[in-house]
């Protein structure tokens, strides 16, 4: 759901209309990622999307027939053409909740919008949603036990409660961005991706600066290489956000070259740059690097020491 977050945040402040459906539960489908989500906009605008979009168009339809009525929860089976389009088994099915934005609480787009984990808890009657209300590491411990500890699990998944109510519980995946080239960056970004990173390669300094400037605290953005522009437009945009760990590789000249180049642009406050990045390891190869750069950013994403276990 973070992917509409800011777009539904825009379109209620100019009090546009929006619907918003996401997935609670699919059948037959296989793993699929919790809560996919779409938001809709009239004049057939959209953001995000339900099995690579296969599924947008039906829910749009649900969604234009709510009008000012209360939002539902439909079961929608996949077709022949849905399954050709998202390559899944034509008799899976998918159980979204669908509901007017300005219906839901106001709180969960700004949380949606910072990245923030949530709990969004639904209530319904006869399919109809009745009540929702959204918690945050903030409020958490005001939410009843089993909303709690639907949260405390750290994971995004939707839980159907005892009495009814569905929990659909959304934590932010860390999000990596990697400027540069060459073995050492295909070393990083392949174990980020195997430890859970969503991680955006970026080639110019154009998708480099729009990228990195929307990181969140639990986000990274690590540059590899002599591509002062990418590179360099890439930490400049990272330090001016508020990404969690920033850092740069390179031996000891390129590390001042590239000092130098984010002086000339008046970044003379490093402080937050790790470079050169990494634990001390004793790193050589691109492998021994990558696990030595994602050390030192997951231990700043967990506020971690980094020492041995032993002495703690």
């Amino acid at each position: 759901m973070y992917e509409i977050g800011l777009t539904v945040q825009a379109c209620l402040r100019a009090g546009t209309r929006v619907d918003v459906a996401w997935t609670v539960a699919t059948a037959d489908l296989g793993p699929r990622p919790p809560a996919e989500a779409v938001a809709f906009t009239p004049g057939g605008g959209k953001v995000g999307g339900v099995l690579k979009g296969a599924l947008d168009e039906r829910l749009a339809e649900v969604a234009a027939g709510l009008g000012d009525g209360p939002g539902r929860l439909v079961d929608v089976p996949i077709g022949p053409v849905e399954a050709l389009i998202a390559g899944l088994p034509a008799d899976g099915s998918v159980r979204a909740l669908i509901a007017p934005a300005h219906l839901l609480p106001n709180e969960l787009w700004p949380a949606l919008v910072d990245r923030g984990p949530i709990a969004l808890v639904t209530e319904l009657a006869h399919d109809v949603i009745t009540a929702t209300s959204v918690f945050t590491e903030a409020t958490i411990d005001t939410a009843d036990a089993a909303v709690a500890d639907a949260f405390g699990r750290r994971a995004s998944a939707v839980t159907k409660l005892d009495d009814g109510r569905l929990v659909t519980v959304l934590w932010p995946e860390p999000q990596l961005v990697l400027a540069g080239q060459g073995d050492y960056a295909e070393a990083i970004a392949e174990l980020a991706t195997w430890l859970g990173w969503s991680v955006t390669r970026v080639a110019d300094p154009v998708t480099a600066e729009a990228t990195a400037g929307a990181l969140g605290a639990a986000d990274a953005a690590v540059v590899v290489g002599h591509d002062y522009e990418t590179t360099g437009a890439t930490l400049l945009a990272a330090l001016s956000s508020q990404a969690g760990y920033v850092a740069a590789l390179g031996a000891p000249r390129v590390r001042q070259l590239r000092a130098n180049w984010l002086a000339e642009r008046g970044a003379t406050d490093l402080v937050r740059l790790h470079m050169p990045a990494g634990l001390d390891l004793g790193a050589k190869s691109p492998r021994e690097v990558a696990l030595s750069v994602l050390s030192e950013a997951h231990a700043a994403r967990t506020a971690a020491t980094g020492r041995p276990l032993r002495d703690l």
